[in-house]
């Protein structure tokens, strides 16, 4: 019956097969035209997205490299702070026991002083009985020191005392050994001396060289 019916209608419209089979081809081509723009625009997608991956994991991989470089360099520092670290502790301890050394001396001197102050006002007009270490004047060694004690000279005041001049002769008398000594400077250093200003010493000293200025 079917068949009488399509066979009816097409006897009456014998292009309507035709056009049927015409919009079918062309709706399969369309579909396929559709797809394959799609698909097209899926493979672009597809291969933007595969090189952007490809692109971060690049950028990952460099970033990896550089964190291990500073990872490497940052271990170094530490070690290197380390060490200095240790060098700061051994020069601190070194600084503290010259400190000490050195407030031990002052303490020495400062109590030979005043025990040479208290003798000195004991025995008035008498020769003194304690001796100075003449050494500590810059430009002075033992030799001198032997000399200039032989000649009176015993104590920091008594280079205070005594002129540049005079000093200079008791070396000249001595022998040409001695002509290279100059003892210009030696009363203001045996003056601080005698004040025990040990500091001021200290720093005058360093600007001298050999005890001349």
């Amino acid at each position: 019956m079917f068949s009488d019916i399509l066979f009816l209608h097409v006897a009456e419209c014998p292009n309507c097969l035709t056009k049927a089979i015409v919009l079918f081809i062309l709706a399969i081509l369309l579909g396929l035209i559709l797809g394959w723009i799609l698909w097209g625009r899926f493979l672009s997608r597809m291969k933007k997205a595969e090189e952007e991956r490809d692109d971060y994991h690049t950028r990952f991989t460099e970033l990896e490299k550089e964190h291990v470089s500073l990872k490497y360099a940052h271990d170094e520092l530490t070690k290197e702070a380390g060490t200095f670290r240790s060098h700061i502790g051994n020069l601190e301890a070194d600084k503290a026991v010259l400190q000490a050394q050195l407030a031990r001396l002052k303490e020495q001197h400062m109590a030979e002083g005043e025990e040479a102050t208290k003798s000195r006002g004991i025995l008035a007009g008498t020769t003194p009985s304690h001796d100075d270490d003449l050494k500590l004047i810059e430009g002075v060694g033992p030799k001198i020191e032997k000399l200039l004690k032989e000649a009176g000279i015993r104590t920091f005041q008594d280079v205070v005392n005594s002129s540049a001049e005079k000093i200079r002769e008791i070396l000249d008398a001595s022998g040409p050994n001695f002509k290279l000594a100059d003892p210009t400077t030696w009363g203001k250093q045996a003056g601080l001396a005698a004040e025990g200003k040990w500091d001021e010493l200290k720093e005058l000293q360093d600007k001298l060289d050999g005890g001349r200025a």
